[in-house]
């Protein structure tokens, strides 16, 4: 990467913290002081999105025991025959399957920080395209890519959550060939067979069971047959920090924004956009504890447009 390129995405990435609602290249001409033209342009060039993210996960949690790797597949709303991987995906939102993108989010979560920093997306192909050029299922194209990361991932941690979608026998038992201890929760439909005991002289273990009205029981499970109980149950819990980390990047960062369908420029905005996100809550944690996304973004700009306003009250007085 050289240093002119450097420069530019850091303009890129604070132009993105700084543009209210949505972030696309004629927002980011009108905020970043360069042309559209150069921001497109600019797009195409291949950036190590979670090396980056990795650097700032580690600064953020420290070297501790606690992390784990989150991953959640995220249905991104977008129009257009012409679009990279434009397909029918599942919505988690609207419950059922709409036509736009699908991106895997990755995140690093913490159990003590209680946070997700977002290591990075990588946008999924859609059916047809896996099943004539790549021959492969959806899930098998998740344990590819999960593959392809995993040296990577596997540098910050070796535990590896995922929701109950990713408990079948050929993700989790990929996962763990790859060096990944798996938490996760077993589907609704799971068929659990107890093996009997076969000394019958071995003392009885009593299962209480207390059902809670109107509810169906959730079983959580680690492939570290040491790991105890209760650090499975946070490890799930504290996956839904990923969630938060997205619904926040649409929000803040333009995740649903993209005024391109170029593949290496869709990539490159999804990317950007969670990097934009995780620079913004690392000043947040340093410098301004006690203000929340929201408002640090409107402080943002609420001093770049006093910043302008005392720029013309300037250049109106040396014209007068």
């Amino acid at each position: 990467m050289s240093k002119r390129f450097l420069n530019w995405l850091i303009l890129t990435i604070r132009t993105v913290a700084l543009i209210p609602g949505k972030v696309n290249f004629t927002r980011l001409s009108r905020y970043g002081g360069r042309t559209a033209k150069t921001f497109a342009s600019n797009f195409k060039t291949p950036v190590d999105w979670m090396k980056v993210n990795i650097g700032m996960a580690l600064d953020c949690f420290g070297s501790s025991d606690d992390m784990a790797v989150a991953i959640d597949p995220l249905f991104i709303s977008k129009s257009g025959s012409l679009t990279y991987g434009i397909g029918r995906f599942w919505s988690g939102v609207a419950q059922r399957v709409k036509r736009g993108l699908e991106i895997m989010a990755i995140g690093a979560i913490s159990l003590s920080k209680h946070t997700c920093v977002m290591l990075g997306a990588v946008q999924s192909p859609n059916f047809r395209t896996l099943e004539s050029e790549r021959h492969m299922s959806m899930l098998g194209w998740y344990v590819a890519l999960v593959r392809s990361k995993a040296t990577e991932l596997l540098s910050l941690t070796d535990i590896l959550v995922a929701d109950a979608f990713f408990s079948k026998y050929e993700f989790v038992n990929e996962v763990i060939g790859m060096g990944f201890r798996f938490v996760g929760r077993l589907r609704a439909n799971s068929y659990l067979r107890y093996l009997a005991i076969p000394d019958s002289s071995a003392p009885c273990r009593r299962v209480v069971v207390c059902p809670v009205e109107n509810g169906e029981p959730l079983l959580y499970f680690s492939t570290d047959t040491d790991m105890r109980p209760e650090k499975i149950i946070d490890f799930y819990r504290i996956r839904f920090q990923i969630e938060f980390g997205i619904r926040d990047a649409k929000q803040f960062t333009g995740l649903q924004s993209q005024q391109t369908w170029d593949r290496d420029r869709l990539d490159f905005a999804f990317n950007l956009s969670f990097t934009a996100l995780n620079a913004c809550k690392e000043v947040i944690r340093k410098d301004y504890p006690s203000l929340s996304l929201a408002q640090f973004k409107r402080l943002i700009f609420e001093s770049y447009l006093k910043i302008i306003q005392k720029i013309n009250h300037r250049l109106t007085q040396l014209a007068a």
